[in-house]
């Protein structure tokens, strides 16, 4: 059971950091959208 909690930390760790780079990559791109406003409210 611990290795299913354990993987289930991993892969919402991966997920987080996953947002937060696509949300970089908007930012950069484009400034003014509200997909950034809604991929930051999901980050957090």
């Amino acid at each position: 059971s611990t290795f299913i909690i354990n993987y289930s930390i991993r892969t919402s760790y991966i997920k987080r950091v996953f947002y937060f780079v696509f949300f970089i990559k908007i930012s950069k791109t484009q400034t003014k959208n509200p997909i950034i406003m809604i991929f930051s409210t999901v980050t957090t």
